[in-house]
């Protein structure tokens, strides 16, 4: 019997799925300005046959771009100029914010090569960094690139513990409790019907700080 394939050969990672305003809650990024990213003049690039919805990538791509924007100060078009120069100095990366280890110094977007860093927003100078990422560590990577996604519960990312996840191979790409397959959608429901944290905690064999992210990333 043949193997059935959930995705086909597709990389689920570039699949449509996520309509804007769901992207927007996982991203923390108004519905507005995803649309201005994706629109005439796109910073982030939808899949061919995307009617809207953005897939995993352009998930990660929005998450990226949302945290070197509002925390970095660093304006929409300056982006889309390191964007179109990450893509220059990178043409084999569709998707130049979710593939590659990017940081910032300063206004400047750099991309991580080894043991220096690509200044992309100088024309491609040689920089030095040692910078934390609060954004960019909550991309997860492999050998293969972005594998996971581990979206903000609260504003500062720092106080946001990485207990909820988005993983496009479990549970078709919603927030899950991390280790695990548990939507955090189901738990939102259970709870709003009147079951207690304790409850669900016992329930589903997690802790109640689990429980409570999961509930913090709904009611978000």
């Amino acid at each position: 019997m043949p193997k059935l394939r959930l995705y086909g050969d597709r990389d689920p990672r570039d699949i449509p799925a996520y309509p804007l305003i769901e992207a927007a809650r996982y991203t923390a990024v108004p519905v507005a300005t995803l649309r201005r990213w994706i629109g005439e003049r796109p910073v982030i690039e939808l899949p061919e046959d995307s009617t809207g919805q953005l897939s995993f990538f352009n998930l990660v791509e929005a998450f990226v771009l949302g945290g070197l924007r509002h925390n970095h100060n660093i304006p929409l078009q300056q982006l889309r100029r390191d964007v179109q120069e990450l893509r220059r100095l990178h043409p084999q990366t569709v998707h130049p914010l979710a593939d590659l280890d990017l940081s910032t110094l300063g206004r400047n977007v750099f991309v991580d090569t080894a043991d220096y860093l690509t200044n992309v927003s100088r024309g491609g100078q040689l920089g030095i960094m040692d910078v934390l990422r609060p954004f960019l560590d909550r991309v997860e990577r492999s050998r293969k690139g972005v594998v996971r996604l581990f979206p903000l519960t609260r504003k500062d990312p720092t106080k946001s513990p990485r207990l909820i996840t988005i993983d496009p191979r479990v549970a078709f790409g919603r927030p899950v409790i991390a280790g695990s397959g548990i939507p955090t959608a189901v738990l939102h429901e259970r709870w709003k019907a009147g079951d207690s944290v304790a409850t669900l905690a016992e329930d589903y064999d997690r802790t109640s700080d689990e429980i409570e992210e999961a509930l913090r990333c709904e009611a978000a």
